[in-house]
């Protein structure tokens, strides 16, 4: 299982933009899950942090395959993963067809709790 963390910075003045797109997610529920679970992901968790710098949305993803799911996501271009794209790029400047994976992120610690 690959975990994918990253953190996109949310551009000013689109946090209620941000919270619109979540609500939209939540409504479009059946082609969401379609979405992700064609890219074998398990699941997804999103968090908003704000900082002096300003707000990020921290992003969790738990699939099965990165390597075979970052191109694939690339490339896609079915109706939901192009308005998704697009709302990625609104709100973050992240472009998800230049950059699938999001911002790097680089692995510094990762603590097993061994219960």
């Amino acid at each position: 299982m690959d975990r994918l963390i990253r953190a996109f910075p949310l551009l000013a003045g689109k946090r209620e933009a941000f919270q619109a797109f979540v609500g939209e997610i939540r409504t479009r529920h059946e082609e969401a899950s379609r979405f992700y679970t064609s890219y074998g992901i398990v699941r997804e968790s999103w968090h908003l942090q704000e900082t002096p710098a300003g707000d990020l949305i921290i992003c969790c993803t738990d699939l099965g395959d990165a390597q075979a799911a970052i191109p694939q996501y690339a490339q896609s271009q079915t109706p939901f993963e192009i308005w998704f794209k697009r709302r990625v790029l609104d709100l973050s400047g992240v472009d998800a067809n230049r950059q699938p994976e999001g911002p790097t992120a680089q692995p510094i610690y990762d603590w097993p709790s061994r219960r």
